[in-house]
């Protein structure tokens, strides 16, 4: 069953009866044809080319392990970019309001161009394939926004800018300065404009190169793969990915010194980017080179290529293709609402989490005077907070160590919604009880729907095209897109969250406070997504969960919302009077656990 070979995607390497295929060289023009649209070669006989016989084997750990380094060189450029560029911006006198509309530049390119870029991948022609050519440019972008970012100083001073302290030597320029509205001469702005035009344009380079490089990086993995080593390959992707996360924050702490070669001397800003644009190149590099990729035009002379969509390539339009995009499969777009859920929830609470813990659990003040109390708490809580994003990244990769076994026992499907559903809760705990112990054991707890999150939504993906889940009643021809398209497509739920959030999150803060703004609203997008995840599809109708257990699982759980709902309101509101995110958290938890206590009846 398909939750079984899913949960041997993060690690697990026992074989038994529940393997979806048994694929060999001989046999293996016996899988779907759908696998051609992803693949675009799983015929033994058609393409004969000793150079591409990888294609048809099982990978060992260290090949998937190449394959998946990629997604290690991303959270490293990620997660450095984004303890930077805000603080910087901040600092050259740019407003809380302006610095936050830049992040909105990215998601809004990528939005636009996401699944464009995926359907040009899935009829790209080049010799050295379909995804590298792409992987390739994207990360070129990235490097581009990256030395944009380092170099901001010396490409302004040379056009006219102002002499800035902020990359001088010797200066160290501290994480928890990205939330710090320190004033500012309202001229700083002015003085330096070119300096802050040149990491505008790098930051929204970054940012778009770095959200759209997932796409055909996981395309990629999955095209050199066959079907059994798809859920293998995205679950060790998400280990690299949480041990990325952590170097960057990492090479973010630490206390570079300025380093002097020759006449030259880099300064703290441009030390860390130097050191991460080597090692995403190094990260880059492992992957395309790890397999060569089958050229779609040897590809196109297979038995069963003539059903691929690249064959069709000259009676598509554009029209077509984007009616194709509108008109999406219904598993596909309850696939889309849930992921575009969660990653609202998950980019609220990582770009704004350290300044709830300075401001809400330590109760300091950013705009304090330097060397006020109150500037040292929110100083001090930024810190912890940075400690407990650290935590947050370990969890996840420890997690992803025992999540074959729960999915094995649980089944896809139940784990998802059974970890959405647990990360609202401790959101909303946390919010509750604002202490240090809670915050930083909560906030490890959101490591688990993260590791959820960048994985299973893609699983699903592979699994639809592997067993041709997706309707057959739908307007348009489904062999419209392929593998890649149906990526971008889920990814590009990303760029949307992201867009949205830069644009409204200020409004809600300034309306609602700093505690509902982050923490209340990354819990109730997170019940809700719980909500919509009960109606993915499955690729098998078996439940693996054992079906009394978990009935009684989801009549305790409701008995305890019943009985926490009156406290619940209570706390929120002093007063006791109705509070809206308490009732809506209790209506999503409710029709949560009725739906599964249904689902599960015998």
């Amino acid at each position: 069953m398909v939750e079984s070979n899913i949960a041997k995607g993060f690690g697990s390497n026992e074989k038994g009866k529940d393997e979806i295929f048994s694929i060999t060289n001989g046999d293996l023009c016996k899988t779907s044809s759908s696998i051609s649209e992803s693949n675009s070669c799983n015929c033994g006989n058609s393409i004969e080319e000793p150079l591409y016989k990888h294609v048809y084997r099982k990978k060992t750990k260290w090949e998937m392990l190449r394959l998946s380094f990629t997604m290690m060189g991303i959270e490293i450029v990620y997660s450095s970019v984004t303890a930077f560029v805000s603080p910087i911006l901040l600092m050259h006198g740019m407003s809380r309001e302006q610095a936050s509309m830049v992040w909105a530049g990215g998601p809004l390119i990528g939005l636009v161009l996401s699944p464009v870029l995926g359907s040009l991948s899935d009829r790209c022609k080049f010799s050295i394939g379909r995804r590298r050519p792409f992987i390739i440019s994207l990360a070129f972008l990235d490097i581009v926004g990256l030395l944009l970012i380092a170099n901001s100083n010396v490409i302004g001073k040379s056009l006219g800018d102002a002499e800035t302290s902020i990359f001088a030597p010797n200066q160290t320029l501290l994480l928890e300065y990205a939330e710090v509205g320190i004033p500012v001469p309202s001229d700083r702005l002015a003085s330096y404009c070119w300096t802050v035009l040149c990491i505008v344009v790098g930051a929204i380079l970054v940012d778009f190169a770095t959200d759209t490089i997932l796409n055909p990086c996981r395309a990629y993995s999955l095209d050199v793969c066959i079907d059994e080593d798809h859920d293998k390959v995205l679950g060790m992707s998400m280990n690299l990915a949480s041990l990325g996360g952590f170097i960057g924050y990492i090479i973010s702490w630490i206390q570079w010194d300025s380093l002097k070669i020759g006449d030259i001397v880099l300064t703290y800003v441009q030390i860390v980017f130097y050191l991460v644009i080597f090692m995403f190149a190094i990260c880059i590099l492992i992957t395309i080179t790890t397999f060569r990729e089958v050229p779609l035009k040897k590809a196109s002379s297979s038995t069963i290529s003539t059903e691929s969509p690249e064959s069709t390539e000259g009676k598509i339009s554009w029209k077509d293709y984007l009616v194709s995009i509108i008109h999406m499969p219904k598993s596909l777009k309850i696939l889309c609402v849930t992921n575009l859920l969660c990653w609202m929830s998950h980019v609220n609470f990582y770009l704004n989490f350290t300044h709830f813990v300075g401001a809400e659990v330590f109760q300091g003040n950013p705009s304090a005077s330097q060397f006020s109390a109150h500037y040292q708490n929110y100083e001090n809580g930024v810190r912890f907070g940075c400690i407990a994003l650290s935590g947050n990244a370990v969890s996840s990769m420890v997690y992803s160590i025992i999540a074959p076994k729960v999915i094995d026992y649980f089944g896809v499907k139940k784990v998802y919604v059974g970890t959405i559903l647990l990360d609202a809760v401790c959101l909303l705990a946390m919010a509750l009880h604002k202490t240090k112990w809670f915050v930083i054991i909560l906030s490890a707890m959101s490591g688990v729907i993260y590791c959820s999150t960048f994985t299973i939504p893609y699983m699903l993906v592979a699994h639809y095209h592997s067993k041709n889940m997706f309707d057959s009643n739908i307007k348009t021809n489904p062999r419209i897109r392929g593998l890649g398209t149906d990526l971008s497509i889920v990814g590009t739920c990303i760029c949307v969250a992201q867009l949205i959030n830069s644009l409204i999150m200020n409004q809600i803060t300034a309306f609602f406070g700093v505690t509902f703004a982050i923490i209340g609203m990354s819990s109730i997008l997170g019940f809700f997504a719980a909500v919509t995840a009960t109606q993915i599809s499955q690729t098998d109708s078996a439940l693996s969960a054992p079906r009394g257990a978990l009935r009684a699982l989801c009549v305790n759980s409701q008995l305890l919302a019943d009985k926490l709902a009156p406290p619940l309101v209570a706390r929120w509101r002093p007063d006791g009077t109705p509070s809206l995110p308490p009732v809506l958290v209790y209506v999503s938890w409710s029709i949560v656990m009725r739906k599964f206590y249904r689902v599960n009846k015998a």
